[in-house]
């Protein structure tokens, strides 16, 4: 991600149970402007066999520690090889950011298609 002139560049990496892939571990790429409160993020999940899927983000804050995020997923391996979300149907993640510790805890719900899932 190649951050715009006043945005903070940062790099999360993230561990998670997810209902459906299991444990999660993954990588974020992010640009957070401090005039709107806004993160893009570009990033991957990678589950537990190793099947991994690409996606995209923009995030609002709407309280100093609850944010909100639209996702798209934009491809990824093995099941998830040619991975999307529904046009029009982003994945919505809602969550809360604990500036003193930098952890995150969040829910998200939505679609994910691809062929590799039979889907």
């Amino acid at each position: 991600v190649a951050c715009g002139e006043g945005e903070l560049e940062i790099f999360n990496r993230k561990e998670a149970i997810a209902s459906h892939l299991g444990t999660v571990t993954g990588f974020e790429n992010s640009c957070f402007n401090p005039s709107n409160f806004e993160v893009s993020v570009q990033g991957v999940n990678i589950a537990a066999n190793g099947d991994s899927f690409f996606f995209e983000a923009l995030c609002s804050f709407i309280s100093p520690t609850d944010f909100s995020c639209d996702l798209t997923v934009t491809g990824g391996t093995g099941r998830f090889e040619n991975a999307s979300t529904p046009p029009g149907e982003p994945i919505v993640v809602v969550g809360t950011f604990d500036p003193a510790t930098g952890i995150s805890e969040y829910t998200s719900t939505g679609k994910i298609s691809s062929v590799g899932m039979g889907i």
